[in-house]
């Protein structure tokens, strides 16, 4: 269950470009011994559904999207840190192409839904992204967003719904 996924690709794949990218340096230094944690097998499962409402009330699903669990380290956590307070594409000075080796990816069923079983109880951060298309003139414009949300998951069962209040 485990995925290498490209440099940038979990967290730059999620956020367009609405604005121009804002420059920041990462001032924890990637270490892979801080991922260790997160590779171990565990006892976690995490259901989850992640959905926003349009405008005029119907419900949208991040059906046939990824969902990644990422590892909530201190290096995660000011990558993170990042993009919700900037609201906006973030280019990354430092970033290393190495870290995103440490993140599990599922996939959003037509419902939304989407599992991970065998985790470590531990913090992962949990993002998707809910999109859908509406006509505007010739073309159709994206709307919608990624969706995330910080996990701390205990032994056993645990679920989480990602929805409009997630959105950044």
């Amino acid at each position: 269950m485990r995925m290498s996924i490209m440099a940038g690709s979990v967290a730059l794949a999620l956020w367009g470009c609405a604005t121009a990218p804002k420059t920041v340096t990462i001032a924890t230094p990637y270490n892979p011994d801080d991922f260790v944690p997160w590779t171990e097998k565990g006892s976690s499962t995490l259901r989850g559904q992640a959905f926003l409402k349009t405008v005029g009330g119907d419900v949208k699903t991040c059906a046939g999207n990824d969902v990644i669990l990422m590892p909530a380290t201190k290096y995660n956590k000011e990558v993170m840190v990042n993009f919700t307070s900037i609201n906006s594409s973030v280019k990354f000075t430092n970033r290393s192409p190495d870290a995103a080796r440490f993140n599990v990816k599922a996939i959003c069923d037509a419902q939304g839904n989407f599992s991970f079983s065998g985790l470590p109880s531990l913090e992962w951060y949990v993002i998707t992204d809910v999109f859908w298309g509406v006509p505007s003139g010739a073309k159709i414009e994206r709307q919608g967003g990624p969706v995330e949300k910080l996990m701390a998951l205990s032994p056993g069962e645990n679920s989480v719904t990602l929805t409009d209040r997630d959105r950044f």
